[in-house]
């Protein structure tokens, strides 16, 4: 399918569904949004794996909605779209690839303002679990609690899964890099109620195993489940036990 069939797709679906035209990608994105038919708790991204809207691992909003896990904790949903490998970066050079100041300046405020929430919560898997723990430790004012499953949370370069496109330089990609970010933001997630949760894995088992070897080094409190193998897709069951931690990091 074309972008603008998927984006028609996408737009037929029972959502609300608003398109965001901005400076910051290649050209119109979407946001789906679900909401809660009580009042919402929090508002939950779901981010997206792919860019445009794609089913290639599933869909992350349709897993979600499909299980009324928005009404069982009480959520907005939202699911954003890019027009690259969704990375949640900018890039240093190029305008139309600025994934993170695309997310941040406009699709969290869009949500906010269409449906406020006390809190802010992240999920994700692979490139999307990362983008979930990256967001969080490089806005952790604006982000509360994320969740991660089977994702490269360790890569030391962006040499794999079309990181290049993203970050550009090795100098951008340790902007952003988790363990760095680990690092630097330890003072502020230590001592308190744990904001991150590990969960693995298909692919990246051995990633999720040495973040959390290094929270544990730094004595960064989260939640951390790495004995349970699935498919890498977004409905192979591990949303349910994502969104049970986050419901106790609220």
């Amino acid at each position: 399918m074309t972008r603008r069939q998927l984006l028609a797709s996408a737009l037929a679906l029972p959502y609300q569904n608003h398109v965001l035209r901005t400076e910051h990608q290649a050209y119109d994105c979407s946001v789906r949004i679900l909401t809660s038919r009580r009042k919402p708790v929090a508002t939950l991204y779901v981010l997206p794996v792919n860019p445009d809207i794609s089913y290639r691992w599933g869909d992350g909003l349709d897993t979600l909605a499909g299980l009324a896990l928005h009404e069982k904790y009480g959520l907005v949903l939202a699911a954003p779209s890019f027009t690259h490998w969704p990375w949640f970066a900018d890039h240093p050079i190029n305008p139309k690839i600025r994934q993170e100041s695309f997310f941040v300046k406009e699709v969290v405020p869009l949500v906010d303002r269409l449906h406020p929430t006390p809190a802010r919560l992240l999920v994700g898997f692979s490139k999307s679990g990362n983008g979930a723990l990256q967001l969080l430790l490089r806005h952790p004012r604006l982000f509360h609690a994320a969740a991660a499953w089977d994702a490269p949370l360790m890569k030391a370069a962006p040499d794999q899964y079309n990181m290049p496109e993203i970050y550009g330089t090795l100098d951008n990609f340790r902007q952003y890099a988790i363990p760095g970010l680990l690092e630097k933001q330890a003072s502020l997630l230590a001592g308190g109620k744990p904001r991150i949760a590990l969960m693995g894995y298909d692919a990246f088992q051995e990633h999720t195993a040495q973040a959390h070897a290094l929270m544990e080094k730094l004595s960064i409190p989260h939640f951390y489940e790495n004995s349970t193998r699935r498919l890498h897709r977004w409905d192979s069951g591990w949303l349910q036990p994502a969104l049970a931690y986050l419901a106790r990091m609220l």
